[in-house]
């Protein structure tokens, strides 16, 4: 048994206000009624949203570059959206009802910082969707809380559903699930390490019948790097495969239009039943950050799963340059040597240090309690070949530092 080992770079350290993890940051707006624009501003990115177009995400822009497709003439393609699954049960099939994700507008207020959209019910499909959209001003994200209503007299089941749209062109990853890939892009999709990748290349992707990927994916995270580098990183509620919609649907899903302007970036929440009158309600999260220079763009490099996992862990809230310093020598340490685990602590801490699979279960627990200061070794021994992640843990749950180990 041999080991290899992918280490994280240098943390980010995010010049940050020390703020209350859920302070939301205040929104401006312009214009009026069905015109009617908020925007929401999170570090170096904005989010705009407003009434028009079914109350969709009209706009994403990271240092003023905008990260999503924009073609405002149609009713539909552009921006993100929220649809309920499967679409085998949509009266229409194809395409969405008004109210769901077309002309329908909806009804816009600003409660406590976040924006509040009320949809009209779907009189074909008896379903009406309200979403909430705001910022978060501690790990600079934007939150979208969306409820799916069953107008029916009757119970239905439903899973929620986002579908992202982006310019053709980057490179999409999520941590795998339990299922095997589908769909007419299965070949073009790279299993390595416990991830699942797919860089969209024009010269190869499909330009006829249904271009789409289908997959379970683990951990509750989707993420696109686009050519500037600006990464999009989706964060939900991780749905078991048991749960998902029925047909073709899953988790994790990818179209690419057959005039290669545009990916459709789509995740799927669980599948329930609403009963009548009631509802169901989903949170997604997004994270917007530019990929590291030092960070090569290419399917399979570890070092974007790092990053990622990092800015999921959380930032590190500092007040000024000495207290970096000193927080920075601070941080406990990981270092893998063949099958020994080598955990350096500067000061007595309670730490726990785990090992847990490319699902995100834990596998094996190294080290639970207090740790004196200095260095204790573990051993990973009798493991079966695949990708884990070494994490380690403060008292309060906290991630310090994580190590990718691959079992070969």
């Amino acid at each position: 048994m041999s080991f290899k080992t992918t280490s994280l770079p240098a943390l980010a350290l995010l010049a940050l206000p020390m703020l209350a993890l859920g302070q939301k940051v205040a929104p401006t707006s312009i214009g009026t009624g069905t015109t009617a624009r908020w925007t929401f501003t999170s570090g170096p990115a904005t989010l705009k949203s407003g009434p028009k177009g079914a109350g969709r995400i009209i706009s994403l822009q990271y240092n003023g570059s905008e990260v999503l497709h924009m073609d405002t003439a149609t009713a539909t393609n552009y921006g993100s959206t929220f649809w309920p699954s499967p679409q085998a049960g949509w009266t229409s099939n194809w395409p969405p009802a008004a109210n769901i994700d077309g002309a329908g507008a909806y009804t816009a207020t600003e409660v406590d910082s976040t924006l509040v959209l009320n949809g009209l019910t779907d009189a074909n499909n008896k379903v009406r969707i309200n979403k909430k959209y705001w910022a978060n001003a501690a790990d600079t994200s934007f939150t979208q809380r969306f409820t799916l209503i069953n107008t029916n007299t009757v119970a239905k089941q439903w899973a929620p559903w986002q579908d992202t749209r982006i310019p053709a062109g980057g490179l999409y990853l999520f941590p795998s699930g339990t299922d095997t890939v589908s769909g007419q892009l299965k070949a073009l999709t790279r299993d390595t390490l416990g991830y699942r990748w797919f860089k969209y290349d024009s010269a190869t992707v499909l330009t006829s019948g249904t271009n789409k990927f289908y997959s379970d994916g683990s951990q509750g995270w989707y993420a696109h790097l686009n050519k500037n580098r600006v990464l999009l990183i989706k964060k939900f509620t991780d749905t078991p495969y048991a749960k998902k919609a029925p047909g073709v649907e899953k988790e994790i899903e990818l179209y690419t239009t057959n005039d290669k302007k545009f990916v459709e970036m789509e995740a799927q929440g669980s599948y329930d039943s609403i009963p009548a009158g009631d509802s169901i309600t989903w949170t997604m999260k997004w994270y917007v950050r530019k990929m590291p220079d030092t960070t090569t763009v290419a399917v399979g490099n570890m070092n974007i799963v790092n990053y990622i996992n990092q800015v999921l862990a959380g930032p590190v809230a500092l007040r000024d340059a000495a207290r970096s310093q000193v927080a920075a020598r601070a941080v406990p340490g990981l270092q893998v040597s063949g099958s020994l685990v080598t955990l350096s602590v500067p000061t007595d801490a309670m730490l726990s240090l785990s090992l847990v699979n490319a699902r995100g279960e834990t596998v094996r627990s190294l080290h639970s309690g207090p740790v004196a200061a200095g260095s204790r070794t573990f051993r990973l021994t009798e493991l079966p070949r695949g990708a884990y992640r070494l994490v380690l843990k403060n008292s309060s749950g906290d991630v310090l530092t994580s190590r990718i180990v691959s079992i070969l």
